[in-house]
């Protein structure tokens, strides 16, 4: 077995956090919830703000200030509903074993978008390195180019991928992907070191009969 025992504490975490409904796994594939969360909050008190300042303003005495609600009004609801979306919006997967599906979901409390796949059209999990390129500004005049490692783990099949996770740090992308492989009972192709390590269904079934 490939790369598994290291994995052992892990994969019976999850199996106790599958309970009571063995057959179905919700997977969340964002990151940061606390940071989107807390950028939402900042921008949804800023459209607060935005509306309650002539309010404010005419509470002490100057009443034309109320005129001000005309421009305010529409930006500081523009900026509370984009706070709710940051902070509220969320995707993730479906994988449901009894009807043999997967199911894409994204949106925010009950209205979310929802795509359904059949589970065989997928085979393996992988987890991937790569470098990726951006831009990084050094002063007004000049402009420097900059790489930095990235992670993901995605769910592969017939000509179709779904990204479980992509993030910069190693450890949760490759949790993620073996939470995925091990409900699935799928090989996982970890690819994220030097060498490729491949973990079989089999190997899955040995680890949580442990």
């Amino acid at each position: 077995m490939n790369g598994i025992g290291e994995d052992r504490a892990f994969a019976k975490r999850k199996v106790k956090q599958m309970l009571p409904n063995p057959n179905k796994l919700d997977v969340d594939i964002d990151g940061l919830h606390w940071f989107k969360m807390l950028a939402g909050l900042l921008v949804g008190t800023f459209g607060v703000l935005f509306i309650s300042a002539p309010i404010t303003i005419a509470m002490k005495g100057n009443l034309s200030a109320l005129a001000g609600l005309i421009c305010c009004g529409p930006a500081g609801l523009g900026f509370i509903v984009l706070g709710g979306w940051l902070a509220f919006n969320k995707s993730g997967v479906t994988l449901d074993l009894d009807a043999e599906t997967i199911t894409e979901w994204s949106g925010v409390f009950r209205w979310q978008k929802r795509k359904e796949h059949p589970l065989k059209d997928f085979g393996r999990v992988t987890l991937k390195h790569f470098e990726r390129s951006g831009r990084g500004t050094m002063s007004e005049i000049s402009e420097r180019k900059s790489t930095h490692s990235a992670y993901t783990a995605e769910l592969e099949g017939s000509g179709k991928k779904i990204v479980l996770m992509d993030w910069r740090v190693k450890d949760p992308v490759r949790e993620k992907g073996q939470e995925v492989a091990s409900f699935l009972k799928l090989p996982l192709i970890d690819r994220l070191e030097t060498k490729e390590t491949v973990t079989n269904p089999e190997d899955w079934d040995e680890l949580l009969d442990e």
